[in-house]
């Protein structure tokens, strides 16, 4: 056993890195999703604060190799039968916990990610990896099993049902290039950490209230009817203008320019 952390928090201005820790191999099981549980207790808070508020939350591994590798196997096969029916709702939750942060999270993936690895990744709200990131993709069928941590519903919203039914019925992995191509990932970089940094600073920019609503729109349009969408959107998009104070700081600034277009 080891006293390091299985997640580590650092905070740089308003943005939070998550670091998973998880020796030797990088992979979730249940203590890390009980440390990940725990870290979303601080985040969320810290995204309420009412001073200095976190606006961005950064995903990344700190084993070499891995973002987050995969599920531990083991551990699933341990809670065959009845036990199943407490582990497996428990890691939706957690997971689902994380795609309602109300800040825009990035899955900065810099190794490994697969299974449940790659199912975390896509409850962030962007993706991006390293050129030598990987491998990806969804194994579970090669023992036995299928993605159960959310994998059949948000691989399939992400890059199609057809990629998606491909993915998990072969059960092969690949690397970062054809992640882009596939759209599980939205870029590949050389210097992976320097741009999710940048963009995660970028983003703490935006106001808060905007960012929100548009993560709650988007994440929800495939529950609804368009009209229900519609309707939510507007909704959203008054309440903003009317009660936002820094939605009217920002747009008042831009429309007192002497050229208010945007470009």
């Amino acid at each position: 056993m080891t006293d390091q952390p299985l997640v580590t928090l650092h905070r740089d201005g308003a943005v939070l890195t998550l670091t998973f820790q998880n020796p030797p191999d990088g992979l979730m099981d249940a203590a890390v999703l009980a440390a990940l549980d725990d870290a979303l207790e601080i985040i969320e808070a810290a995204s309420r604060a009412p001073d200095a508020p976190v606006r961005a939350v950064v995903f990344t591994g700190g084993v070499p190799g891995a973002f987050i590798r995969h599920y531990d196997v083991r551990e699933i096969g341990s809670v065959l039968g009845e036990r199943a029916h407490r582990a497996v709702p428990r890691t939706h939750a957690i997971y689902d916990r994380v795609q309602a942060l109300p800040v825009p999270t990035i899955a900065a993936i810099n190794g490994a990610c697969m299974g449940g690895g790659l199912e975390f990744a896509l409850c962030c709200d962007l993706r991006y990896a390293a050129a030598d990131a990987g491998p990806f993709g969804f194994p579970e069928i090669t023992v036995g099993i299928f993605p159960g941590a959310g994998g059949t519903q948000r691989a399939a919203r992400a890059i199609g049902p057809a990629r998606a039914l491909e993915l998990m019925l072969t059960g092969r992995t690949f690397g970062a290039e054809e992640a882009y191509a596939l759209g599980l990932v939205h870029g590949v970089f050389a210097d992976l950490p320097a741009h999710a940094r940048e963009v995660a600073k970028r983003l703490s920019r935006r106001p808060a209230a905007t960012v929100s609503a548009i993560k709650v729109l988007v994440a929800g349009n495939a529950e609804v009817e368009m009209s229900e969408g519609l309707a939510a959107e507007s909704r959203r998009f008054i309440g903003l203008l009317a009660h936002d104070g820094e939605v009217k700081t920002l747009l008042e600034r831009f429309l007192a320019q002497s050229d208010p277009v945007a470009r």
